[in-house]
Order: structure tokens, then C-alpha cells, then sequence
């Protein structure tokens, strides 16, 4: 990378001596390209429960989610970040034998980032950190 740089920076500076000299023009163009390893991700899991009270919609929700990150946590990663990224409660309405019926519906969602060098430990965690939510009541996901 610092080499790249000082070649970048001797070939503006000879741009800039080519603008000075009227009679000579210099022209450079480069495109660079990097690939490395993945050494983070980040999913989302969450849960929605549903019932007939706000209250009854939130209480299950937030069991489901504090039983989700005991797992999560229980797995022991280091460099993991948990942060909730999303909390609602809404009220709903749903036809039920041609009649209206209305309920409560409660969403959390958790980012979970984990740091990892090693690529191949990094993607078999992610695996362990979807397993452990889902196999306690985490009912949704989604990430890279």
C-alpha cells in the first residue's frame, strides 16, 4: 500500500509539472483493486410474537429475546457486539371466519456483530449464533 502511494504521488506531481509546460500534456489513469478475507459480520435475528393484548405481545417478546441473547452469549464468542435494532408493538386487525378480529403484534430485532480473523471460524460462528437463536424462539433473520 505505501509503495502504491508513492507512485501515486510521483505520477500527480508529474501531472502537475506536464500543466506547466504548455507544449507537453501527461495524462495518467489507474484503478487499484484490494481483496482480503472477510473478518466481520453482522446478522439480525429477531422475533414476532402475536395476542390479544399489547402487554401479552410484548411480554412474550421480550422473554423470546432475553432467552435469544442467554444463547447467544452462552456461546462464549469474543468480539461480540449485541444492540438491539429495532423494538414495535403494533395494533392489528385480521378476518377470522368473516369476522374482524384484532390482536397485537410485537417485533425485536438484535444486530449481532462478531470480529473474527480467522475466515473459516468466522463463517462456522455465524452458523452457531443462527442455530442458537433460532433453537430458543427467535423466529426471524436476515443478513449477508
Amino acid at each position: 500500500m505505501r509503495y502504491f502511494l508513492t507512485i501515486l504521488i510521483l505520477l500527480l506531481g508529474l501531472n502537475v509539472a506536464a500543466y506547466a509546460d504548455d507544449k507537453h500534456f501527461l495524462s495518467v489513469t489507474g484503478t487499484g483493486q484490494v481483496t482480503t478475507q472477510p473478518d466481520t459480520v453482522s446478522l439480525t435475528v429477531g422475533t414476532e410474537t402475536e395476542a390479544e393484548t399489547a402487554e401479552a405481545a410484548r411480554n412474550a417478546n421480550a422473554d423470546i429475546m432475553q432467552a435469544t441473547m442467554r444463547a447467544i452469549h452462552s456461546l462464549k464468542l469474543s468480539h461480540l457486539t449485541l444492540q438491539t435494532s429495532g423494538y414495535y408493538v403494533y395494533p392489528r386487525t385480521k378476518y377470522q371466519d368473516k369476522k374482524q378480529v384484532k390482536y397485537y403484534q410485537a417485533t425485536n430485532s438484535l444486530t449481532v456483530k462478531l470480529e473474527e480473523p480467522d475466515s473459516e471460524k468466522l463463517a462456522l460462528d455465524a452458523g452457531r449464533i443462527l442455530d442458537a437463536a433460532l433453537s430458543v424462539g427467535a423466529n426471524t433473520t436476515s443478513g449477508p
